[in-house]
């Protein structure tokens, strides 16, 4: 019985394999970045709930776990929680959007969920990442950037009037100390990327169509710019941002590249046809 998981910080999908049979179900987000042992092992625990069965190997693709010394501590919980005798693989989620997107071929790589990366793949590994910064520096186009520049133009009072009106009958007036509101989350980027349906919904409004559109020229600035991308290679986007907001993220492309382009709202199912044909 083989495992795989795709972990972003708002939630995880979990694939359990019997040969090609797969049941797919769905916990919260883990990110060690924000998350103690306890949090983490307690969305864990719950995963064996959902069989009774030894797991013979679990590959885990998750958000947070981009180093040496956080692999080696997720790799621990995910043996301690499920199961001791597992085979444990764990890789970024980076990996796993290069993976669903091209499989062993190359592209250039993004992810626009709740966090932002990006990255050259050549069909085996990353060979080349501009820095995202993560969610205090950087992640531009990301969901919890969009959150925060909607919240920003909110306190600032820089919403169109009808907006602002549509905007406090959904969440209220906000008077509250948002920065203290930020600091005491356990998941300060996942709380600013639930204002993003908000953005969705309001899509037709021009200043939220700009608002947009600036992160992800900001996105496209400070990260695809970066690499040499030539014309034969194809740019793939994993992420609810990237898909739901496909047609803007397309416009803003086009004015940059003229390379075929790829978006997956999910990899999850990419990810299960990648190790049921692949032996890792």
């Amino acid at each position: 019985m083989k495992l795989i998981a795709d972990s972003g910080s708002t939630k995880t999908n979990w694939a359990l394999c019997q040969g090609t049979s797969c049941r797919i179900f769905k916990t919260k987000g883990i990110n060690l970045h924000f998350m103690s042992e306890e949090q983490v092992g307690e969305i864990l625990t719950s995963v064996k709930l959902h069989f009774g069965e030894a797991i013979s190997s679990i590959l885990f693709y998750g958000a947070g776990v981009s180093s040496i010394d956080k692999i080696k501590v997720m790799s621990g919980y995910l043996n301690k929680y499920i199961d001791t005798s597992a085979e444990v693989h764990v890789f970024s989620d980076f990996l796993g959007a290069c993976r669903a997107l091209f499989g062993n071929g190359k592209g250039v790589a993004s992810i626009l969920g709740t966090g932002a990366s990006s990255g050259v793949y050549d069909g085996i590994e990353i060979v080349v990442s501009v820095p995202s910064l993560g969610f205090w520096l950087g992640d531009e186009g990301s969901g919890s950037d969009l959150g925060k520049r909607l919240i920003k133009a909110y306190l600032r009072n820089e919403l169109p009037p009808d907006l602002k009106d549509k905007f406090e009958i959904e969440f209220g007036s906000f008077k509250r100390d948002v920065i203290f509101e930020v600091l005491t989350k356990e998941k300060p980027n996942a709380y600013f990327a639930k204002f993003v349906p908000f953005l969705k919904s309001n899509l037709e409004d021009r200043w939220v169509s700009a608002l947009v559109s600036k992160a992800f020229e900001e996105f496209v600035k400070h990260n695809l710019l970066k690499y040499n991308v030539n014309g034969d290679m194809k740019l793939g986007f994993v992420g609810s941002i990237a898909f739901y907001f496909q047609d803007l993220l397309k416009a803003t492309l086009a004015r940059y590249f003229d390379n075929d382009i790829l978006i997956l709202q999910d990899p999850m199912q990419a990810l299960i046809d990648f190790h049921v044909t692949n032996v890792q």
